[in-house]
């Protein structure tokens, strides 16, 4: 089980972070196909939640003021805000593991906790096929 998140999976998502979370859901896939190709019995599947009750959203409180993120500036407050509002409208961890042992027993590749991104992840798809760029994930 590798845990990325819903930006993972879709185009376009929260700069940096959205890379990352692109590069553990690719991790995954290729991961799965190597395990394939050995006839390993290890199962594979790449968790993508969307908004959990953490603290997330307070996360930058640990980031060495030398790494040159100025945590008393507006933008910061501001994104501290927004992840605090997506925060408490998200799931309790302890739904996030349901979901999680669910899908694990029912061998699911990937594991997503919400539907209000399926749009944006089926959209994804459509645009890679007919070779469109990619539209905003934020209405």
């Amino acid at each position: 089980m590798n845990t990325a998140s819903i930006f993972g999976v879709f185009a376009g998502a929260l700069g940096p972070y959205g890379i990352s979370q692109h590069a553990v859901v690719a991790l995954s896939e290729t991961l799965y196909f190597q395990l394939r190709a050995l006839g390993a019995r290890v199962v594979v599947s790449v968790l993508c939640p969307g908004a959990v009750r953490t603290n997330f959203g307070t996360s930058a409180r640990n980031r060495p003021a030398s790494a040159g993120l100025l945590r008393s500036s507006d933008a910061a407050r501001g994104n501290e805000v927004r992840f605090q509002r997506l925060s408490a409208a998200g799931l309790e961890p302890a739904q996030v593991a349901e979901i999680v042992v669910a899908g694990i027993r029912e061998s699911r590749f990937y594991i997503l906790t919400s539907s209000n991104r399926n749009e944006a992840v089926r959209r994804r798809g459509e645009e890679i096929v007919a070779g469109t760029p990619p539209a905003s994930p934020f209405p």
